[in-house]
């Protein structure tokens, strides 16, 4: 709640996919070659008549890719994409809200297709439960304990809502169990 209180820049350690260095996404070998398949005739699907029509499937040689790989990268294993540790900056704007959705576009690692976009990282905010504060919306509640002679008379009270801001009330006299006061501005 702090950290949403103000906003915050986090460093989130991740593992992506990046094109192979070795093969540079090309899935071969140096002496490799990419030929099309012999069951799909490069297409990546096949056919076939059945009594209630024709059927289409991904084909169980290539996996819809079209292409046979003779002398795959021995880096990649053929795939084009290896995976790299990477340290992401993300910007947590203050007043985010519990289960809020944070889009990252294209920051979730490479595709092996030159033209291809990168995947988005999705991040879902969640907001920790405070020690002494409650947060309803933009509000913040917190709940003093004060003496039973200051609610008789009344007095002077002092809280610490968030980061460091001490803040300086008045608590009239006869204030009943419970009562609640508010301090319009200091909430998110």
């Amino acid at each position: 709640l702090d950290e949403i209180y103000d906003g915050v820049e986090k460093n989130i350690r991740m593992v992506l996919p990046v094109r192979c260095d070795d093969c540079g996404g090309s899935c071969t070998a140096p002496d490799g070659e990419r030929t099309p398949c012999p069951t799909c005739k490069g297409t990546g699907f096949i056919s076939s008549d059945r009594f209630l029509g024709r059927t289409t499937q991904t084909c169980p040689i290539c996996y819809g890719e079209g292409v046979i790989i003779k002398n795959p990268c021995k880096v990649c294993g053929g795939t084009g994409l290896t995976t790299k540790e990477k340290i992401i900056k993300v910007n947590i704007q203050r007043g985010v809200l519990n289960n809020q959705i944070v889009v990252l576009k294209g920051a979730a690692g490479e595709t092996k297709e030159f033209d291809g976009v990168n995947g988005d990282l999705i991040i879902q905010i969640q907001e920790l439960p405070h020690n002494e504060l409650v947060r309803e919306g933009d509000n913040l509640i917190i709940t003093h304990k004060l003496p039973i002679i200051d609610a008789i008379l009344g007095g002077d009270v002092e809280i610490q809502p968030l980061k460091g801001n001490r803040l300086k009330f008045k608590i009239p006299s006869n204030t009943p169990d419970g009562a609640l006061f508010r301090i319009g501005g200091k909430g998110m």
